[in-house]
């Protein structure tokens, strides 16, 4: 886990204690009564207790922070508690404070290459390095010319490389941490960032004679050198864009491509390796990142494994798109009835069938356990299990899994946040949407609107929030919500002030 020690004991607001008194001990007495305690409880090796049907649908066993959370009045309970708790930031010697003359509207990028964008209203755009210094101000009307989303950025370092389109001339600059420029490459619409020491870019070129355009694919090398020629493809006006922001990452060797195609034609994606040759052709529909050998693939809307040599291992016969498989072996598949599985790497189904089951991060899952009614939102619990699916903590009375019921890239698919982040699953208080939970990191994160983003522990405790985003080389970005957030900046898994902004005295 990320260096942040908190107790269970410090994270139970007093307020809500009071109030949560009668209400667990009725459960508990609810869970304990009609058992015979001389029956016993069959526990794992490692002393987990391990889930059987007497456990449905009253689990008996730790419960974490968030579930007292969970069961507080209403959302303003909630949100309060959980900034008042774990969303305290302090500054310290160390922190650089940057005043801007607008708070609202600023825009903050994730850490890589230890390198943050951070786009403001009024004052341009910064990129600070992971000390909170500024190695280049852009002013307010040279922003770089690719988009920059909080949380979340287009625009990015990655492989020591930043490609910026911010000059009138039409040309991407590449440029070095240091902000040396590398090279200049004429007549550039579009732009990726780097990926593995690669990025796409799409050449523009106007015919003079006939004032026709002409479009490329192109892949370049961090010295601004057009590489992976097999791969070098014309492309139609109409979908200029098409793959710059597709570029994929290398994972058991080798990474998805796809092969723009002009038109509404159906663009197919293969694999290739860091050379750029096509070991596995462009044949598919959609195509999951390979992951511990195997990697999903789509034709025709049916999904299948295949191995690095293009083996189709596991028939193409999933009509829901299934998780990847996790570091324990296994993939969460959905069957026509919307019974969540998981299979190992030869397709036998491994598991019994879950109402509702997260595939696993870092060993473990989070699980709703069936009390046998049709009520999806009431009257079941939220569970978290180990990799034998024995149970750890109870997270939340009440569904706290709630995927979408025809698809389970909802657990498992890439998010608007990062290509590494993985969208577990919403999750409701009654008719009401609270928030999300999200994988990345090898940690599960929640989201609840007015909180932020909150890292949770391996056993579902809340560790930190107020967040913007995931940690990200051990730095999140930190956005209050309204015009003049008190809490604008950087923060370290501490909940140490790396770089914080703060509105201007004049």
């Amino acid at each position: 886990m990320l260096g942040i020690a908190l107790s269970v004991g410090d994270v139970q607001a007093q307020g809500i204690l009071g109030k949560l008194k009668n209400a667990a001990d009725k459960v508990t007495k609810t869970i304990d009564k009609g058992k015979n305690a001389a029956s016993g409880e069959e526990t794992s090796s490692s002393g987990a207790q391990t889930l059987s049907e007497k456990d449905f649908p009253k689990p008996k066993g730790q419960k974490s922070n968030l579930y007292e959370l969970m069961r507080s009045v209403n959302r303003s309970d909630l949100v309060s508690t959980i900034n008042s708790k774990f969303a305290n930031f302090k500054k310290t010697p160390t922190t650089k404070v940057v005043t801007l003359d607008g708070l609202n509207y600023t825009k903050l990028g994730f850490y890589y290459d230890n390198r943050a964008i951070v786009a403001t209203a009024k004052n341009g755009t910064y990129c600070f390095d992971e000390q909170g210094n500024v190695m280049k101000h852009w002013s307010k009307n040279e922003n770089p010319m690719r988009r920059i989303l909080i949380g979340n950025s287009y625009i990015k370092f990655s492989s020591n490389r930043l490609i910026d389109m911010s000059n009138a001339s039409g040309d991407a600059v590449i440029y070095d941490q240091n902000f040396n420029v590398v090279k200049k490459i004429p007549n550039v619409a579009s732009a990726s960032d780097y990926e593995d020491g690669v990025a796409i870019i799409v050449t523009k070129t106007v015919h003079s004679n006939t004032s026709a355009v002409s479009n490329y694919n192109h892949y370049v090398d961090i010295n601004g050198n057009f590489v992976f020629s097999e791969l070098t493809a014309p492309i139609d006006a109409s979908r200029m864009t098409l793959n710059t922001h597709h570029i994929r990452p290398m994972h058991d060797g080798l990474a998805a491509f796809c092969v723009p195609m002009g038109g509404y034609k159906v663009s197919p994606w293969g694999f290739r390796d860091s050379k750029g040759k096509a070991v596995i052709l462009a044949q598919y529909n959609e195509v999951q990142d390979f992951s511990n050998g195997l990697a999903a693939v789509c034709t025709d809307g049916k999904w299948g494994f295949i191995d690095t040599k293009g083996n189709m291992v596991i028939p193409q016969r999933y009509s829901v798109e299934p998780s990847k498989f996790d570091d324990c072996g296994m993939a969460l598949v959905v069957n026509r009835e919307g019974k969540y599985m998981f299979i190992d790497k030869t397709g036998n189904v491994v598991s019994k069938e879950y109402k509702r089951i997260t595939p696993f991060c870092n060993g473990k899952a989070l699980c709703v356990m069936d009390n046998g009614t049709p009520d999806y939102e009431h009257d079941d619990y939220t569970v978290m299990l180990d990799s034998l699916f024995n149970l750890v903590s109870i997270i939340s009375e009440g569904i706290l899994v709630y995927p979408n019921k025809t698809t389970c890239m909802q657990f498992y698919g890439k998010s608007a946040l990062t290509t590494d982040n993985e969208k577990i699953s919403r999750f409701v208080d009654g008719d009401e949407r609270m928030g999300s939970l999200f994988i990345h990191d090898g940690h599960f994160y929640l989201h609840v609107d007015g909180c932020g983003y909150c890292l949770l522990s391996d056993t579902g405790d809340v560790m930190i929030a107020g967040l913007a985003g995931p940690f990200i080389n051990g730095i999140a970005p930190v956005y209050d919500s309204g015009l003049h957030p008190k809490n604008l900046g950087y923060v370290n898994t501490k909940g140490e002030w790396i770089v914080k902004f703060e509105l201007s005295e004049f």
